[in-house]
């Protein structure tokens, strides 16, 4: 019987030490879900404060038009 019960006390201990990490993970998503937030509205901001509406508005590097033709082109 001795047996069994600590079979019982250490699956509980497993049981809320998971629950612990899956606060603390819980918490880490919300911080980097807030984050992410926080730098999407300043883009926003920044964007509005300078007359753009869209990040697609922008052109960059990474648009086709800009690219540089290379040798295998």
């Amino acid at each position: 019987m001795k047996h069994i019960t600590s079979d019982r006390r250490n699956r509980r201990e497993h049981a809320n030490q998971n629950g612990k990490n899956q606060k603390t993970t819980q918490k880490i998503r919300h911080l980097v879900h807030v984050a992410l937030l926080n730098a999407e509205l300043a883009v926003h901001w920044t964007l509005r404060d300078e007359g753009l509406s869209r990040v697609t508005e922008l052109r960059g590097q990474f648009d086709p038009a800009s690219e540089p033709n290379t040798e295998a082109d």
